[in-house]
């Protein structure tokens, strides 16, 4: 006999589920072998007295915003970070770079389009969207420019970007972000610490982790119902 199932039953609910999806993002032709470097130290450090052995233990870690890998592509710099919640990347293409190199492959994703400007990446629990990217070349001389830059995808499941005006002695910046969301299921330990609201009485949780070597975005992005249950998640 099968244990009675929903509300006031005392089983499990359905609408109490969690779920998800998971995709990743790589970068093609990538140097796998980048150099990584902490990125702005933040105040305070963080303590991790995990388990019974205190060899493993360790203290006074600082913490910093980002981190940035050095030559992904010739001449061209990933740097990840948060900023007013919003998980964010930057890819910075030093003069003698070619963003024409950087593609960024979706693995696992069921669609991805372009809508006014904005990125829409499908999962089977609902899309995940980037905004347009603002994009500049700053030069100590000249100072800041925007510049146009929109995405493009081809191959059904790969991202580029089309710039447009650029100085090409100026350092060009692309800056996207992603709708606020948070990342789980790292290789270690990882704490939420805050969350946003959203439409329909959803939620999103922050959270932070500390993760593995990765040159493209990774972990659990999830939104979840006031009733508990996830409405979207994915990993990149």
């Amino acid at each position: 006999m099968s244990p009675p199932k929903g509300p006031g039953t005392g089983g499990p609910d359905p609408q109490d589920a969690l779920r998800s999806h998971a995709y990743r993002v790589s970068f093609v032709g990538g140097n796998e072998q980048a150099p990584v470097e902490a990125d702005k130290v933040l105040p305070g450090y963080n303590n991790y007295f995990i388990g019974n052995d205190p060899s493993k233990w360790v203290s006074n870690c600082k913490v910093y915003q980002g981190v940035l890998y050095r030559n992904i592509y010739p001449n061209i710099d990933i740097r990840y970070y948060t900023y007013n919640g919003l998980l964010k990347y930057d890819i910075v293409v030093h003069p003698g770079g070619d963003i024409g190199q950087v593609r960024m492959k979706y693995d696992g994703a069921t669609k991805l389009s372009v809508k006014k400007g904005q990125l829409i990446t499908g999962t089977t629990v609902g899309d995940v969207t980037q905004p347009a990217p603002y994009s500049y070349t700053f030069d100590p001389a000249k100072g800041r420019a925007s510049v146009d830059c929109r995405y493009v995808v081809t191959d059904g499941n790969t991202v580029s970007f089309k710039v447009s005006g650029a100085d090409p002695g100026a350092t060009l910046i692309i800056d996207p972000s992603i709708v606020f969301c948070t990342f789980s299921g790292s290789k270690v330990s990882n704490w939420g610490f805050t969350a946003t609201p959203g439409p329909g009485g959803t939620f999103s949780p922050a959270a932070s982790c500390s993760a593995g070597r990765s040159h493209g975005l990774r972990g659990l992005c999830s939104r979840y119902m006031a009733t508990g249950s996830s409405t979207w998640g994915s990993s990149s």
